[in-house]
């Protein structure tokens, strides 16, 4: 009879404590609640691309890689390369009939809650004391919150939710069953929800837990490299063609010195980097590194090894920029900016606030991270929502300068501000010939005449032209990259998109992927009644 009275009490238990993370994510995005996304670093693509994503969901389009209605029509191959996941949820939620902006918000509430969840599961599993108030500073720490209110940035944003479950899965290798999966599944979901973040994760987060969980039971080692190994499988029907397919791209725009991390280090003097932005975000990381530089003085728990407290104030002076060299190599130099390291120094601080101090400690460097968060909601309600630019962005769809065909001439792919950078490409919508039928990624033209035909959309290696099931050569034209193709006779030809090769390729991997997933699943199934009761061997639970 106690047995059956303590579950449901530790059930509602836990549901009160959803019920007050999912209140605390309502005030934690009231601004956008109240008035819909500000203007921010990515607002214009967050539209962009919930907006198409939307529209292909409704259309039963489960994962449009190809944006037809992108730069005024012309299309881009957005999501080759960008992970999709962030944008699944919004688009879904715009298929299910919600306006765009208000489909974009909830999705950050969705992703915000579901990171404080994620969150207390990882305090709770590691016997923190006060999960629940960790859960709660991990939600409003301040890069958390301004990577939304004033970055913009829905898929990074989204990545603050798999990071205490994969610390969880590593935390528990070798020791606990299913954790080999959870991994997987956690790791594969960092990927295709932000790139950057996986990287960052990798390095500065698996990286150095793994090690103290291999230091701590050898036995660790290969549950860490099956679930590793099987999350980036299940990614690769993302992975593979965002590798391989960026040649077609201007993804060399990445790499300006505008976008390398070395230029947005406090020693830097790049002209284009605005001084404000850079001492803004080393402030970000001043008091994580903080906590951890406070934790190791005063001798962090054994329990914890000090990993977390070390691991906070090492990503704080690497996210501030004081060590630009760390991010030349050619991997890092992708990520951009190095204050996205904030999201591994934010869950190592909190985990570290909420596992290796005092009380009173605790609470002295809880109260100024609130207070920094502050600024982020600050930032989140005076944010700029003029109506007419974002009916512009809908209507217009630009889409982001990377994902325009390689070969474009520079001038027209270096405008910030990408006003007239569509208006040589205002004609109609095929150059000899005419659209007699159109069925989303399928067009049929009727020519007239033998010739060139030109279609006023831009190239990918994606497209087939066929006439009567026999194909005809596909090229792009020079200077403007559309697809062409010469009728080598009158009639019906079909311009269909087809799927790349390495689309089929990652596909059939992700497919293995998934069967070596649920072989874990079904290896991490209790063999006897009383397997789960008893618990895993190799040490105490949590």
């Amino acid at each position: 009879m106690a047995t059956l009275s303590v579950r449901p009490a530790g059930r509602l238990a836990r549901i009160a404590q959803v019920a007050v993370l999912a209140a605390a994510a309502c005030v934690l995005l009231l601004p956008s609640l109240l008035h819909g996304p500000g203007v921010s670093h990515s607002a214009q693509f967050n539209l962009v691309w919930t907006v198409q994503f939307g529209e292909a969901l409704a259309a039963g389009d489960p994962w449009p890689r190809w944006l037809p209605g992108s730069f005024e029509g012309l299309g881009s191959p957005s999501f080759f390369f960008y992970p999709p996941l962030a944008f699944l949820l919004a688009g879904g939620l715009v298929a299910a009939g919600l306006p765009a902006s208000t489909a974009i918000t909830l999705a950050a509430l969705l992703l915000l809650l579901a990171s404080g969840v994620a969150m207390l599961a990882w305090l709770r599993g590691i016997g923190a004391r006060l999960p629940l108030a960790g859960a709660l500073l991990y939600m409003a720490a301040p890069y958390h919150l301004l990577d939304f209110h004033g970055r913009g940035a829905l898929a990074e944003f989204g990545a603050f939710v798999w990071l205490p479950l994969i610390a969880l899965a590593v935390e528990r290798a070798g020791r606990r069953r299913g954790a080999t999966a959870l991994l997987a599944v956690a790791y594969a979901a960092l990927i295709l929800t932000h790139t950057p973040s996986a990287l960052l994760a990798s390095l500065f987060l698996i990286v150095p837990q793994g090690m103290a969980a291999i230091r701590r039971d050898r036995r660790a080692l290969l549950p860490l490299a099956l679930g590793l190994g099987t999350g980036i499988a299940l990614a690769a029907a993302y992975l593979v063609p965002a590798l391989l397919l960026q040649s077609n791209t201007n993804m060399a725009l990445m790499v300006l010195p505008y976008y390398q991390p070395r230029s947005w280090s406090l020693w830097s003097a790049v002209p284009p980097v605005a001084n404000w932005e850079v001492q803004r975000f080393a402030g970000f990381a001043l008091l994580p590194g903080l906590v951890g530089a406070i934790a190791l003085a005063g001798g962090a728990a054994p329990r914890v090894l000090r990993l977390w407290p070390a691991l906070a104030l090492a990503t704080a002076v690497v996210a501030a920029g004081l060590l630009p060299w760390l991010w030349a190599g050619p991997l890092l130099e992708r990520v951009q900016f190095p204050w996205r390291l904030l999201t591994v120094t934010e869950f190592a601080a909190v985990t570290t606030i909420v596992t290796a101090l005092d009380r009173r400690r605790m609470l002295l460097l809880a109260l100024p991270f609130l207070l920094l968060s502050l600024l982020a909601l600050r930032e989140g309600a005076t944010a700029a929502r003029p109506a007419s630019l974002f009916a512009l962005w809908q209507r217009n769809l630009p889409d982001a300068m990377e994902y325009l065909p390689r070969g474009l001439a520079r001038p027209e792919i270096s405008e910030s501000e990408r006003r007239g950078l569509m208006a040589r490409f205002h004609r109609p919508p095929v150059s000899g010939g005419r659209i007699v039928v159109t069925d989303g990624d399928i067009l049929e033209i009727e020519v007239a005449a033998p010739g060139p035909v030109t279609v006023r959309r831009f190239a990918f290696p994606v497209w087939r032209v066929d006439q009567n099931g026999h194909d005809v050569p596909v090229r792009a034209t020079y200077p403007d990259r559309l697809i062409t193709f010469v009728a080598g006779s009158p009639g019906r030809y079909r311009l269909t998109r087809v799927h790349h090769p390495t689309e089929k390729i990652g596909a059939a991997i992700s497919l293995a992927g998934l069967a070596m997933l649920l072989a874990l699943l079904l290896s991490a199934r209790p063999r006897a009644r009383g397997a789960e009761a008893a618990g895993p061997a190799g040490g105490p639970r949590g």
